[in-house]
């Protein structure tokens, strides 16, 4: 016990400490995204359940708007629209959501907003949703290559290049495409 409380004690035990935390955190979310990564390859989002959609995203913007590291304001825009019905699994549905949002936040411009809004343009049965950041552009060999895991653009974030490819697997499993795009159109 003496020996222990010297070592915490010396001029680098804070350092080496804070390191090992940060190093214990990243594994956590590591292992988060390979569960979620899992999950999604399994088919778990071909449930055929009934959900509104506009609510899932607002407790998701809630939650993210209070979570560190990101802190960041996410605006839902719903085009008019007070709920949404969709059919799906509610829980694919949310780590879907959360990884796009967080992809957001963890490589847009700090201190700006990010929106999420949702459209019916002209076509009753095709809804919209564009997860809205500002950021520096991706070049195009990214681009194209950042639904498969482990890719990762030029962000210094601490991501573990398997949110998109998370949300390409779920997105595919619910019928829904996924287009990315940097710079904005």
């Amino acid at each position: 016990r003496e020996q222990m409380h010297d070592r915490t004690h010396e001029p680098g035990a804070p350092r080496r400490l804070a390191g090992m935390i940060a190093q214990i955190r990243r594994l956590g979310r590591m292992t988060e995204k390979l569960l979620q990564l899992s999950r999604a390859a399994s088919g778990a989002a071909i449930a055929d359940d009934r959900f509104d959609l506009i609510a899932v995203l607002h407790v998701l913007a809630d939650e993210f708007q209070d979570t560190p590291p990101a802190f960041r304001e996410v605006a839902v825009t719903c085009d008019g629209m007070d709920s949404l019905i969709v059919r799906g699994d509610i829980d694919a549905a949310g780590i879907l959501f959360r990884n796009l949002i967080e992809n957001a936040a963890n490589h847009g411009t700090p201190g700006t907003p990010i929106t999420v809004a949702l459209s019916r343009p002209g076509h009753v049965d095709i809804i919209h949703v564009d997860i809205i950041n500002d950021c520096p552009a991706l070049p195009p060999a990214i681009l194209r290559r950042l639904t498969e895991p482990f890719v990762r653009g030029d962000s210094p974030s601490d991501g573990s290049g398997l949110g998109l490819a998370i949300v390409a697997s779920i997105a595919g499993q619910m019928g829904a495409g996924l287009d990315i795009a940097s710079p904005l159109p």
